[in-house]
């Protein structure tokens, strides 16, 4: 058995040919078993995991899908048990399945940060930190132009916020950041400690940064800036629905031509675009603002209010994504 001299936290590792053995700061010899453990007791030996547990951990990430939100919601929940089968040794038998993705969160937050915790915590920190349901809400996966921005917020005004996790390319930031500033008035990038020189070098400077850091908190780099100059009436009118733009309409007096888009869109140009942007934002803001208060809702745990905000439910499936919550996940598995 070979011994390493280096401290890795708190404790060294020591890998041995049919054990994993940690030392503590006090010298003691800790066996950490071969078997996949919980969840919980991943959160107290990470970064001492297995390679079966590392393959959970990648399963983890599954969970965290409008797939599986929509299959909780759903009157027979048959595909999302099938999904929390793939990892159901790894769940506390006890805790009601709220916990239980609060739980493998912690994990995916502290293990793998892929793009929906990036996401999660953007929804987080701004729609249930710096503002609240009822005054904001936000889209994910949201087309502005012919880029797909990771999340907006709508409130006051139009926000796009692009994510740029550790295994993403900056390539593509200069089309996406255009199309973006075609429709909202701030645009922030969003990537992890490590990367926040290299954003910051890759935008313009009117584009604001933000980092996750390694306690989870969104830290504004820079702060970002409005350009209205890069506003566009093709951007706005691309975003809204056909029912948004009649209602529009109506608010300035305006009426198209025919009932063709193109029309439509003529007419859209000859409106002031100071004048619309807070009523284009306002319609955006209404349109997702039910998926909004019901990401808030009691019993919907934090980890899933970014899928809350962009997987819009009916109030029956919401009722039943709300039971389905509170119950332990040996119900969901025995009711397929």
């Amino acid at each position: 058995m070979r011994c390493t001299n280096e401290p890795h936290t708190k404790a060294s590792h020591v890998r041995g040919r049919s054990a994993d053995v940690r030392v503590d700061a006090g010298g003691t010899r800790q066996r950490i078993p071969q078997r996949a453990g919980t969840w919980e007791d991943l959160l107290t030996r990470l970064p001492f995991v297995h390679v079966e547990e590392r393959d959970a951990i990648r399963a983890m990430s599954g969970l965290f899908t409008t797939a599986t939100l929509r299959a909780l919601a759903a009157p027979t929940p048959w595909d999302a048990a099938e999904r929390f089968g793939t990892v159901d040794h790894m769940m506390s038998a006890d805790a009601p399945l709220a916990t239980v993705f609060d739980q493998a969160y912690q994990v995916l937050e502290r293990f793998r940060r892929s793009e929906y915790v990036f996401k999660n915590s953007v929804v987080s920190k701004i729609v249930f930190g710096r503002h609240r349901p009822t005054t904001a809400s936000a889209a994910l996966e949201f087309a502005l132009g012919a880029s797909v921005a990771d999340v907006v917020v709508f409130n006051g005004t139009i926000t796009a916020y692009e994510i740029k996790t550790d295994f993403d390319s900056f390539a593509r930031l200069p089309t996406q950041l255009a199309d973006y500033a075609a429709v909202a008035e701030f645009t922030y990038v969003v990537t992890s400690a490590n990367r926040v020189t290299a954003a910051l070098d890759a935008v313009p400077a009117h584009v604001g940064v933000m980092a996750l850091t390694a306690r989870g908190f969104l830290s504004v780099r820079r702060e970002a800036t409005r350009r209205p100059d890069l506003l566009s009436h093709r951007g706005l009118f691309a975003v809204l629905r056909s029912a948004e733009r009649a209602e529009l309409f109506r608010i300035h007096s305006l009426s198209p031509a025919d009932t063709s888009t193109r029309a439509a869109f003529e007419a859209f140009t000859t409106l002031h675009l100071g004048g619309i942007y807070q009523d284009v934002t306002k319609l955006l803001k209404r349109r997702f603002s039910d998926a909004a208060v019901a990401a808030g809702a009691p019993g919907v745990p934090e980890s899933l209010r970014a899928l809350m905000c962009g997987t819009p439910l009916s109030s029956r499936a919401r009722d039943r994504l709300s039971e389905r919550l509170a119950q332990r996940p040996a119900a969901l598995l025995e009711s397929s």
